[in-house]
């Protein structure tokens, strides 16, 4: 039954390749294969706060270098040109979910044995609030933090608290985005009493 159920949704929404959108004429993979080396990998050096790439000379790129960030380590995979954008704009606000699977497998790809050494206990994905969710239709962090959790063998743990944003004295519940800098508009995310008894002492990602 569920066969076909599957069978049923590939006719009606067909997977389409994440690089030219075309519909994937190969339901095994994730990718057309003359697309499959468009995007960018970011190889060689970069930085060792967030992965961006930089200079041969370099340790750290400018932004990681000037002071301290709200976490440990970042990786990046693909560079951020015009076509990796536009993916990721299709991915976000076009419901293309089916570029999450090319994303995962290419993180778990060139990164895989990177997140290993991490050793995180969860893979904690960034939170939508309501209206967000309901605009996208599906939170793309956490579903791209279960292909990757999948692959790796790493929980999940998605869900089990509150967004909140504050600008200034202003501070109302609301959802994670970019947060401003000095201090005049940040994001908070509020875990419920439950959910921070089971990551206490958690190394997560």
């Amino acid at each position: 039954m569920k066969k076909i159920f599957y069978s049923i949704l590939d006719v009606l929404y067909p997977g389409r390749c994440p690089v030219c959108h075309r519909i994937l004429k190969d339901k095994r993979t994730s990718v057309c294969p003359e697309c499959r080396d468009t995007f960018r990998p970011v190889r060689g050096h970069y930085c060792l706060k967030c992965g961006k790439p930089v200079k041969p000379d370099e340790e750290y790129c400018r932004e990681c270098g000037k002071g301290t960030r709200s976490f440990d380590r970042g990786r990046g995979v693909f560079l951020y040109d015009g076509i990796m954008r536009r993916s990721l704009v299709r991915y976000k606000y076009y419901g293309c979910r089916e570029y999450g699977d090319y994303y995962g497998e290419e993180i778990c790809r060139y990164a895989g044995g990177e997140i290993r050494r991490w050793a995180p206990d969860v893979i904690v994905p960034v939170p939508l609030y309501k209206r967000k969710l309901r605009m996208r239709g599906f939170n793309q962090s956490a579903y791209l933090a279960r292909k990757i959790g999948e692959t790796l063998g790493i929980p999940v743990r998605a869900g089990g608290g509150r967004c909140f944003y504050h600008r200034g004295n202003d501070r109302r519940r609301c959802g994670l985005s970019e947060s401003g800098g000095g201090g005049k508009s940040a994001f908070y995310y509020s875990l419920h009493r439950k959910s921070v008894g089971e990551l206490r002492k958690k190394h997560f990602s």
